[in-house]
């Protein structure tokens, strides 16, 4: 399976009851924030185009299941969103 597509769907990062973020195909939601933003994913390295920050990180792990990446904020550890 394609890094693409493994990416694709709704994560958490467990510190609240709800999903944190969906990947789509070429955008990126915050549930939080509220927000949308255009993404890349190239090899290992995703960025991320906010409308006032690039935020750019270094994934350790994507699978069905998991998302691990470094960025300037540390280490986040993510997992699919399952209600």
């Amino acid at each position: 399976m394609e890094t693409d597509s493994l990416i694709l769907g709704v994560w958490t990062d467990g510190t609240g009851p709800n999903a944190s973020i969906r990947f789509e195909n070429d955008s990126i939601y915050n549930v939080d924030l509220f927000e949308m933003a255009k993404y890349e994913l190239t090899g290992d390295s995703l960025t991320i185009y906010y409308e006032d920050d690039l935020f750019k990180s270094k994934i350790n792990k994507l699978d069905n299941d998991s998302l691990i990446y470094v960025s300037r904020f540390g280490e986040t550890k993510m997992w699919k969103f399952k209600d």
